[in-house]
């Protein structure tokens, strides 16, 4: 939509951290403070309530299943191009992989919009660096920075 950009800012941090798949794994390097702060039905699932505040100093909420541990979602505002916002991010259909439970089914509702991913497999394994090439859209722009 908006066409090729250099993230920076706030955008540039929520994209690393989404992108990173053991962000959880070290709270440290990213999140100042993590606190539960009650218990509520979120998406028809008994959840804790957990706030997270990141090293960056945004807020936002997660919700984990009270049975399973399992995240539920999130209520975060991200943000974009077009202005802050609020995103509601739902993960289900928890499937090991590899030895490690991951999600195969993610909804993301912003703006108004639903949109819905359901993965039928997912397989690790090694990516060429040239998969993380620059495109040459994007390259321009670093140039002419």
């Amino acid at each position: 939509m908006e066409g090729p950009r250099i993230l920076e800012g706030l955008t540039l941090q929520q994209m690393q951290q989404t992108a990173d798949f053991y962000s959880m794994l070290y709270p440290k390097r990213l999140f100042a403070a993590v606190e539960t702060i009650g218990e509520e039905e979120f998406e028809g699932t008994p959840c804790y309530r957990v706030k997270v505040t990141t090293v960056g100093g945004e807020e936002y909420f997660d919700f984990f299943d009270r049975n399973t541990g399992l995240l539920v979602g999130s209520v975060r505002t991200r943000a974009t191009a077009m202005g802050d916002q609020e995103a509601t991010s739902l993960v289900s259909d928890w499937k090991p992989v590899g030895g490690v439970l991951r999600p195969h089914k993610t909804v993301q509702r912003v703006m108004g919009m639903e949109q819905i991913m359901t993965l039928t497999s997912i397989e690790d394994g090694d990516v060429p660096d040239s998969v993380f090439a620059l495109p040459d859209d994007v390259r321009a722009l670093l140039k002419s920075e």
